[in-house]
């Protein structure tokens, strides 16, 4: 639930105050619908209570595996229960985006067209660190690590690892740009209470240079 909340805080600062009441953004907004889908999945698979858990079973089938399915194909936004994805995500518009066996920090960003996930016929996909901005059309592929506040520009492949606060753009990506800070485009400032650890520096190999 605090996850989901999380979510919903990144989407209250685009729309009148009117507006903002929970009911009114899931409503509005595609990428709210499906990541309350994709929480209560999650709570759902993670309840390791045997009873409680073979108790929550028939809904998982019986409310979660159908509503995953319709609003994916609404909206064309696949979030695969074998995606870790942290509290905050930003979901600007739908379409063609498909998350799986890869992680995401907090407070990340993602637009239409956009994939991450493992290269073809393998399992692990990329880690991406906490306040990542990941543009439309963008590829993440393979087992890579994007770092803190890393910038991934719209229509760039990355598939290697991205240094914290590197702004990386192009076919195959690149670093065009150090030291970025993605707070403008992330749409507020940093939060103190943002975690900063979930992707060490010193989990990438610069490569990008």
């Amino acid at each position: 639930m605090n996850a989901f909340m999380a979510d919903v805080g990144r989407y209250k600062r685009e729309v009148p105050r009117r507006h903002r009441s929970v009911t009114a953004l899931v409503m509005r907004r595609a990428g709210l619908q499906v990541l309350g889908v994709y929480r209560f999945g999650q709570w759902l698979r993670r309840s390791r209570h045997p009873l409680l858990r073979a108790g929550l079973m028939p809904l998982r089938w019986i409310v979660y595996a159908p509503l995953r399915q319709v609003l994916g194909r609404a909206y064309g936004i696949s979030l695969a229960d074998s995606a870790e994805i942290g509290p905050g995500l930003y979901i600007g518009h739908g379409g063609g985006i498909d998350l799986r066996h890869c992680s995401l920090g907090a407070h990340c960003s993602i637009a239409q067209q956009t994939r991450i996930g493992p290269l073809p016929g393998a399992i692990a996909g990329p880690r991406i660190g906490n306040r990542v901005w990941i543009g439309a059309h963008a590829h993440v592929l393979g087992s890579i690590v994007v770092a803190d506040g890393a910038t991934i520009a719209a229509g760039a492949h990355v598939a290697r690892d991205v240094p914290p606060r590197a702004l990386v753009a192009g076919n195959p990506a690149r670093v065009v740009r150090w030291g970025y800070d993605n707070t403008v485009i992330l749409g507020d400032e940093r939060q103190d209470n943002a975690p900063l650890g979930m992707v060490n520096v010193s989990d990438y190999e610069p490569g990008l240079g």
